[in-house]
């Protein structure tokens, strides 16, 4: 579970044709963010039920995309905020980055009220609980 963890918390992936995903990620002692009983109970529920659940999200990536392009040009139209990692994996891949400080992510979000980038990982609303719940309201407050 800590290597699943960790996992997405690091921008940098790349694995050799014969590497799992995992296979690239060291499994560290502990995770400051996540206390053993939290963890335990995570590999506990997965043990259950497997990660299917999660992963078939990206099974049926291709469909969503087929089936939700009616409205591909709409946009989200409602106040937003975008709150983040430096680390998260997703944060860092095929030019995120670049994409959510340039123009064109203002042209799908063009209600944007703000981009927040905190350091930690995919799983920042666990890391820093107290920084994006400060984010969160104040956008709240702001905007309701």
């Amino acid at each position: 579970m800590k290597k699943f963890f960790v996992f997405f918390s690091q921008n940098n992936l790349s694995t050799k044709e014969d590497q799992d995903l995992l296979d690239v990620v060291e499994e560290p002692e502990t995770l400051p963010w996540i206390s053993d009983n939290e963890l335990n109970h995570y590999a506990v529920q997965f043990q259950k039920s497997g990660f299917t659940g999660a992963i078939s999200y990206y099974r049926i990536m291709q469909w969503n995309w087929e089936h939700m392009s009616p409205w591909m040009d709409k946009g989200t139209l409602v106040p937003a905020l975008y709150v983040a990692g430096d680390q998260d994996c997703v944060h860092g891949i095929c030019g995120m980055k670049e994409f959510m400080h340039g123009d064109d992510f203002v042209k799908f979000v063009p209600n944007l009220k703000g981009i927040v980038i905190i350091p930690g990982g995919h799983f920042i609303q666990q890391e820093s609980p107290h920084e994006v719940n400060e984010h969160l309201t104040k956008f709240f407050l702001e905007h309701s």
